[in-house]
């Protein structure tokens, strides 16, 4: 395909695509339209698969993002509840013009940009490269549009926004137009080890916590092996070095009180560390729910860099920190390795954004409790909390707005943060239940939730 006749692809995109700026384009557009109505859309889908892996195989990205964005469109459609009111249809299809607009502005930029090269300089080899072909949202083949959305990624978007409603956004300007800071926090999670599963330190020596435990429950007359089903349970294992119980820490330090003394129980004497790395073992399994594209040890889920989008990031600060008052967990590395953390205060500006009308931009502040190297009896410190920056643009659609806000419809990591964002996040349930993978262990759980799990558990 000629240089020339991809610059005229991309502007009869342009013209007749959402914007349809002939009479004549509408017709067309209508009349295939219908005709595709009148398809099953598990056919109309399959059909477009082939025309998005032919416009691919000739770097026809124009074509090749108009017919991703159709497929995420057919995909919502089919969810759609099968009593969808008539209003859940028509922000569904205002949605999608939104979408086709900002795939729009992302092609004529880079028509501008690549018409301003010398077409004498210019290979063949990179006719899009203001693309960013190199930047992977997904692990397919492609460029990276802002509207095109993995179906999974999509999919952990919707989920959010199903579980707890849009989100709506608007600008919050002083009497000198500047924007004015917004914040909400809540109760200040308890920082500890993470216990990387190379450093058998809970159940190695006769003072490991383990231990400890193993001996107060042969006091009160049961035979429990818990250490020794943790030995097996490791022989041989090989980990990574960054592997561990961040997550079971994290969830502790939201759902129990940090201890604040040492104890004695059944003669057997718990430091504030003890009570801490034992509290972290039974929540291992902790009841909990997941949004965004960790990392699970596949080739779907590894480099997304888009994984947590920023607009469900969002909805779930506004509504953990906001409604239910109460912190909940981000991995806060994009990539392979995964470091939970709890995030218990939020601090953000939003203006518009100057280049796009339907955009917002966002500087957001979170406050994170980061996990020690080894574990102490020092209680919680302004120390054990680490502080980034999150730099993002939620796009809205302006014909549906709620108490002043207008409706998001996507939204783009920027800067740093698109690749220094949050993976997922972890939302403990509010009474769910503990337990390890240590079945000695979960044996006792009644008893070990009765000692280490009440409020006076972890008072004097």
């Amino acid at each position: 395909m000629s240089v020339r006749w991809h610059l005229v692809s991309l502007s009869c995109l342009l013209l007749c695509g959402s914007c349809g700026i002939t009479e004549k384009n509408k017709i067309n557009k209508n009349s295939a339209e219908q005709s595709r109505e009148k398809e099953p859309l598990v056919a109309q889908i399959k059909k477009i698969q082939q025309e998005i892996t032919a416009a691919l195989k000739e770097k026809d990205f124009a074509t090749y993002g108009e017919k991703k964005l159709t497929i995420n469109y057919l995909n919502e459609l089919q969810r759609l509840p099968a009593d969808a009111q008539g209003e859940e249809r028509a922000m569904l299809v205002s949605k999608y013009e939104v979408l086709r607009q900002i795939l729009a502005d992302e092609l004529l930029s880079s028509l501008h940009s690549f018409s301003e090269k010398s077409p004498e300089k210019e290979s063949a080899t990179s006719k899009l490269t203001v693309m960013k072909i190199e930047k992977k949202d997904v692990p397919y083949d492609g460029p990276d549009f802002t509207s095109v959305y993995h179906p999974l990624v999509l999919d952990e978007v919707n989920k959010v926004f199903r579980d707890f409603g849009d989100l709506y956004v608007s600008a919050s300007l002083d009497p000198k137009l500047e924007p004015v800071p917004q914040e909400l926090r809540v109760k200040k999670p308890w920082s500890g080890y993470w216990y990387p599963f190379g450093d058998d330190i809970l159940y190695r020596e006769q003072d490991a916590p383990l231990a400890k435990y193993e001996r107060m429950l042969r006091a009160m007359g049961y035979e429990a092996k818990i250490t020794e089903s943790e030995r097996q349970r490791y022989a041989g294992f090989k980990p990574d070095s960054w592997e561990g119980l961040c997550d079971a820490w994290s969830l502790a330090a939201i759902n129990a009180p940090e201890p604040s003394a040492g104890r004695t129980i059944h003669g057997e004497y718990f430091s504030i560390a003890d009570q801490k790395a034992l509290l972290t073992f039974a929540h291992l399994r902790y009841s909990k729910k997941m949004y965004g594209m960790s990392y699970r040890g596949d080739a779907e889920s590894d480099g997304t860099y888009q994984d947590l989008k920023p607009e469900a990031f969002h909805k779930l600060i506004l509504h953990f920190l906001g409604v239910e008052k109460r912190a909940f967990i981000i991995d806060d590395m994009a990539g392979v390795q995964v470091w939970n953390k709890p995030l218990y205060r939020y601090r953000w500006i939003l203006w518009q954004d100057p280049d796009h009308d339907y955009a917002y931009l966002v500087r957001g502040y979170p406050w994170l409790v980061k996990e020690r190297q080894k574990e102490t009896d020092e209680l919680t410190k302004t120390k054990d909390a680490v502080a980034p920056i999150y730099n993002y643009r939620l796009y809205v659609d302006k014909n549906f707005k709620k108490q002043g806000g207008y409706r998001v419809v996507a939204g783009q990591w920027l800067g740093e943060s698109y690749v220094n964002h949050p993976d997922s996040a972890t939302i403990p349930e509010v009474k769910g239940s503990i337990g390890s993978h240590n079945p000695e262990f979960n044996k006792y759980i009644e008893i070990f939730s009765k000692e280490f799990m009440t409020p006076a558990a972890s008072q004097h």
